[in-house]
């Protein structure tokens, strides 16, 4: 079926073409007042800045998509083509600017969104967005990934004799060490209180055990002066796609098994240390 073409809109004494304009209610167009009085009012929050990025950038767009229509003008005088575009292309210059801004805006929010704020390292909702893409590329291509969970060992102790300021500095202490051990290709996240994960593609387990040793080591260094009266260390689990698990769920819980072990050997060698 044909698309039926625009009506053309007839005025006394002019002629011009249909606008965009013209398909807008008066209750909703741009030149409309804002009333204090009315639940439905143009005015926006002060801090729903998306809202009003998208606002004014439709209201700019409803301007162009009015004077941008000069192929049939009702004043053929030149000077008042000339004005018409300059106006079209303030307009458009406008709305740029306001797109330009919404972008650094926007970019502002998903980082935000998807960033640890006190280490600086993905958060847990980037974290499981990111291991859904790792399994996906690594059965697409035929690949595998490393799963690797760090947690503190002590933590809380340390917490307790010292304060939660000593606390977060040990938790970037740990962001720190990861930072400095990781490929481009890695990805390092805080997913809990003193929980970390680390994502590492095409890492056999040998050299996945190799870094999470030197990690531990890296933290030690940092973490020490900040807390020298308590056993601060690193505890780890890894597991491998898909030999420990073909599916996120099935992937994490090993790496959990695995870190679970880990922290039962720490606490044995710290007990038997203590005894002797």
């Amino acid at each position: 079926m044909r698309r039926a073409e625009p009506p053309t809109v007839h005025h006394e004494g002019e002629w011009r073409p249909w606008r965009v304009t013209d398909a807008i209610p008066a209750s909703s167009a741009g030149t409309r007042q804002s009333d204090e009085s009315d639940p439905q009012s143009n005015s926006l929050p002060d801090n729903d800045q998306t809202s009003f990025f998208f606002h004014e950038s439709s209201q700019v767009l409803t301007s162009l998509c009015g004077t941008l229509q000069v192929a049939l003008l009702v004043d053929s005088d030149a000077q008042g083509y000339r004005r018409t575009i300059q106006h079209s292309f303030e307009q458009g210059e406008r709305l740029v600017q306001l797109f330009r801004s919404f972008r650094e805006e926007f970019e502002t929010l998903r980082y935000n969104a998807g960033t640890d704020p006190l280490t600086g390292l993905k958060n847990r909702r980037t974290f499981e967005e990111y291991l859904g893409r790792e399994i996906s590329r690594s059965i697409r291509y035929g690949t595998s990934f490393a799963l690797l969970l760090l947690d503190l060992r002590k933590f809380k102790l340390t917490n307790d004799t010292y304060g939660h300021a000593v606390g977060d500095d040990i938790l970037r202490s740990v962001a720190r060490a990861c930072f400095e051990g990781t490929r481009a290709s890695d990805i390092s996240c805080r997913i809990g209180g003193d929980e970390f994960a680390i994502l590492l593609p095409q890492a056999e387990r040998s050299s996945v055990e190799a870094f999470a040793e030197r990690v531990a080591r890296k933290f030690g260094l940092y973490a020490k002066p900040l807390a020298p009266d308590t056993p601060l260390g690193i505890d780890y689990g890894i597991a491998i796609f898909p030999e420990d698990g073909d599916g996120a769920t099935k992937l994490f819980q090993n790496a959990d098994e695995k870190l679970y072990e880990s922290k039962q050997r720490a606490s044995r060698l710290l007990e038997g240390s203590v005894t002797a």
